[in-house]
């Protein structure tokens, strides 16, 4: 089992995207993914419940 680590911060998203492909080469029961969320200064305040959906699903996004 392996564990990536990663953030939306890390490149503006692009570390999500790159993980992603990587993601995409390995069998996907042998991986644990954690991100974070909360970076956008242009989203108002980055922990209301909506701006974190917001960013789950961005994240999500660039992951599969």
């Amino acid at each position: 089992m392996r564990l990536f680590d990663t953030a939306d911060v890390y490149g503006h998203g692009r570390g999500e995207e790159r993980l992603g492909y990587l993601l995409a080469e390995v069998p996907r029961d042998q991986v644990i993914v954690s991100t974070k969320t909360g970076y956008d200064r242009r989203s108002g305040h980055p922990y209301q419940a909506l701006q974190m959906t917001r960013h789950k699903r961005r994240s999500l996004t660039r992951l599969a």
